[in-house]
């Protein structure tokens, strides 16, 4: 039979590599208990940025009932100016800005208008954006004169204010 002879050097190696105590066992197994908490602790922490980056933000996303698109929309400022850019008519206005559409009123000391028209015979309405700034009012309907009945009015104030 053949039997399995290590040289002097091969014993040395193979015996520096064996744990020599309980505590060098301990040890060991601490750190791969160690090393796997860690990778779990960095896989947790890498799910939950993922999942706070593809979380929608939280942040101001009240929104006012819309106006119906078939009413029209009335403009008041003391002042402003007009251009073209692109498809759109854009209108910079100054002081005591209005803009009304049915029973949703936006006020504001400045405005910028996008007024995309529609073409006439289209049946399309005329769309716009709208950004206010400085001490903006939007609100939709009105208070209820009759106690006790709901509302339905909204007023939403703040710096600015962009929508359709």
């Amino acid at each position: 039979m053949f039997t399995e002879s290590l040289g002097k050097d091969a014993v040395t190696i193979r015996s520096s590599q064996l744990p020599r105590t309980i505590q060098e066992l301990a040890a060991r197994a601490i750190g791969r208990a160690t090393a796997s908490v860690l990778r779990l602790h960095r896989i947790s922490v890498f799910v939950g940025l993922l999942f706070a980056a593809l979380a929608s933000p939280a942040r101001a996303e009240i929104e006012l009932p819309v106006a119906s698109p078939q009413t029209s929309i009335h403009v008041r400022a003391d002042g402003g100016r007009r251009w073209k850019q692109g498809e759109y008519d854009v209108w910079h206005l100054q002081g005591n800005c209005e803009i009304r559409q049915d029973q949703v009123v936006g006020r504001a000391t400045e405005a910028v208008l996008w007024v995309d028209r529609a073409s006439p015979h289209s049946g399309q309405p005329t769309k716009a954006i709208v950004y206010l700034d400085g001490e903006v009012t939007v609100e939709h309907g009105s208070a209820s004169s009759t106690v006790g009945e709901p509302t339905n009015a909204a007023k939403l104030t703040g710096r600015t204010w962009l929508g359709r």
